[in-house]
């Protein structure tokens, strides 16, 4: 029972109880025998006891609901990676904290926008392709491309796309976006180094030797 229908069903005890003190009250003096009372005391309090219990339960429940919010709260929105639900129009309905500081913009500014903005404007198809392979297989798809922040900064993000419902059954995608900028940029260091690497050793005598004989070899099988 969620918390409307609890709270109704406490009105409704409430409600009762109140009906039975009245209807006790407005009887005749008379007509009340010593039995009746005792039956009508003993009907209300039982009524009493009911509301209390519910009351209790209600407390319970809303103190459940409060942990879960909170559990949600750091999982979700704690997170170190970005995660949002899409619509199928490709709106943002939810984020949490990781997306709006990932995309410079405040989370309940980003909710209601359009995350297609947000893609570099060269993985636009990148990301068009992988979610019409999403809606294609049903399974989840991942790819590496930017994004780009309201301020314009590109950051390179792995991308998981998932299918998933709402709570009306409407078809929806939750995405997580991973930032990897930073390996990124270690890899590409690597790259430059190993091409740094690989200038100095062609360059060196060694390797100018080497070449001279190889070419020389290739020479002496041609005339041959």
């Amino acid at each position: 029972m969620d918390k409307y229908h609890a709270a109704m069903a406490l009105r409704l005890q409430a409600e009762a109880i109140i009906r039975d003190k009245v209807a006790l009250s407005n009887r005749p003096p008379e007509t009340l025998t010593l039995a009746g009372m005792q039956r009508a005391m003993h009907e209300l309090q039982v009524h009493q006891i009911e509301l209390e219990m519910q009351n209790d339960e209600l407390q319970r429940t809303q103190l459940l609901l409060e942990t879960s919010r909170s559990r949600y709260f750091e999982l979700y929105d704690m997170a170190p990676v970005g995660y949002c639900t899409v619509s199928e129009g490709g709106l943002v309905v939810e984020a949490n904290l990781a997306v709006a500081a990932l995309l410079g913009i405040a989370r309940g500014t980003l909710v209601g926008q359009r995350i297609s903005r947000f893609i570099g404007k060269d993985y636009q198809d990148t990301y068009y392709r992988l979610r019409k392979q999403l809606l294609e297989t049903g399974t989840p798809k991942t790819c590496e491309l930017q994004v780009v922040s309201l301020e314009g900064h590109p950051c390179w993000v792995q991308l998981t796309i998932s299918a998933a419902h709402d709570a009306t059954g409407a078809p929806e995608q939750h995405l997580v976006l991973a930032d990897i900028s930073e390996s990124k940029v270690m890899a590409a260091a690597m790259q430059a180094s190993e091409a740094r690497y690989r200038a100095l050793v062609d360059g060196s005598p060694e390797a100018t030797t080497e070449r001279k004989r190889q070419d020389g070899a290739k020479e002496a099988g041609l005339q041959d």
